[in-house]
């Protein structure tokens, strides 16, 4: 299935629906609250999801061009979405409040990445921030598809929206940070709470109890809807991404393979 472009009357549809699961679900308490955080949450990636593919069918129905140490292609800078589709409601909290701060604004399951402090360097722009990471498989590599990037070739990254299984995708998803490049063989984090920032185990940028032992995605359809957590091994990442692998239950995994705290969570 690929994208087809969405409507302005999508949104306000979404919207209304939102705001009205809002007041019935937030008198039945935290767990009605946690509901309509995770609706609202698929809102927001719904539109960030459409603006994305929107700047495809303007560049050439092209993804950006990733830079390699700078802040070139970014999505959170090249697209141009409101500011209120930032965070999602059950991590609104900056891990970041002071841009002049010297703490970690690395994400958490609770907190949003940022706000980028001055000194962070690479091309970062000062007090950006977000609740969202995306799967930087998509982008387009920023030098010829034969250089090694993510231990993988280029050759590997979409580059365009417009493939078959576009449904399996992720383009956007709820991180504790603003990218990654996920592996069939990344391992998952140990703790809840214990996620690595590396250039190895990508998966974990991802890998987070923020809705109820799932996260939400955007695929590169346009779709939007909650993921387990154990089924972002079996999703098609890039073009070469093996979705039966050794965290899959196609690859034979084991329960006793999954972290404690994962232990329990749905299979896939």
């Amino acid at each position: 299935m690929t994208w087809k472009k969405p409507y302005k009357q999508d949104w306000m549809v979404g919207a209304g629906v939102c705001l009205w699961l809002l007041l019935i679900l937030g008198a039945t308490g935290y767990s009605g609250r946690q509901r309509s955080w995770a609706t609202v949450c698929q809102l927001h990636l719904k539109r960030l999801g459409g603006i994305l593919l929107e700047y495809t069918e303007g560049n050439g129905d092209r993804f950006p061009t990733r830079g390699a140490s700078n802040g070139a292609g970014r999505w959170f800078y090249t697209m141009d979405y409101p500011e209120s589709l930032r965070l999602c409601p059950a991590a609104s909290e900056y891990a970041l409040g002071d841009v002049n701060g010297t703490s970690s604004w690395i994400g958490s399951t609770t907190e949003a990445w940022g706000k980028i402090p001055v000194d962070a360097g690479a091309g970062r722009i000062a007090g950006s921030y977000g609740s969202y990471g995306i799967n930087g498989w998509v982008y387009i590599p920023y030098q010829n598809e034969d250089i090694i990037q993510w231990d993988c070739p280029a050759r590997w990254q979409w580059k365009t929206p417009f493939v078959e299984g576009a449904s399996d995708i992720p383009m956007l998803l709820d991180g504790i940070f603003y990218c990654a490049w996920p592996q069939y063989d990344d391992y998952p984090p140990a703790t809840a709470t214990s996620q690595i920032l590396d250039t190895h185990d990508n998966m974990q940028r991802f890998c987070l109890d923020r809705h109820q032992e799932t996260i939400n995605a955007v695929f590169m359809d346009g779709a939007a809807r909650p993921v387990g957590l154990k089924e972002l091994w079996t999703l098609k990442w890039h073009r070469q991404y093996n979705t039966a692998g050794p965290w899959t239950n196609a690859g034979g995994v084991h329960p006793s393979h999954w972290p404690e705290w994962m232990r329990t969570f749905k299979t896939y």
